[in-house]
């Protein structure tokens, strides 16, 4: 038997997920983007504006960690924040014009990476592979498996 399947699959799960992350972040690099940014994009895309607390708790990263690059990408004209009407101390985020044309720039090359992924699977075994997966995380965690951000079809993200 080979080695890697006597592995734990929690250890599996962890170097695969890291590996794909380092790729998928190393594609997002190259047309000078980054993990970050094209989760709060896709995040925003085709929703209304949310809540720093809304966008770290869907994103999966601190809050703090957040602000900074929001802190960035607000320099850059990707996102805009204010003030929120009802809580002053809350901060709404929207994305911006330039900001849904980052979107749809690094949407293609996520497309294309989920591509690489893919190739060579039939989509039988993709649609399976997807439901293990969140058979998987439905063993371990109470917390809804998230639907799909965007549909690799549509010219959208979305709408929710």
């Amino acid at each position: 038997m080979d080695d890697r399947h006597a592995l734990p699959l929690g250890l599996r799960l962890n170097q695969v997920a890291r590996v794909v992350g380092q790729q998928f972040d190393r594609a997002l690099t190259e047309v000078g983007g980054s993990l970050p940014v094209w989760l709060v994009l896709l995040s925003l895309a085709g929703r209304r504006p949310a809540t720093q607390r809304e966008l770290a708790g869907r994103i999966g990263i601190t809050e703090a960690t957040l602000s900074h690059h929001l802190g960035a990408m607000e320099r850059q004209g990707l996102i805009a924040r204010a003030r929120n009407g009802e809580n002053r101390r809350v901060h709404d985020v929207s994305v911006t014009d330039a900001g849904l044309a980052r979107f749809h720039e690094l949407r293609e090359v996520a497309v294309a990476f989920d591509g690489r992924l893919n190739a060579g699977l039939p989509e039988a075994d993709q649609a399976r592979l997807a439901a293990l997966l969140d058979h998987v995380v439905a063993n371990i965690s109470e917390r809804p498996i998230p639907g799909p951000l965007f549909d690799t079809h549509s010219s959208e993200g979305r709408q929710t």
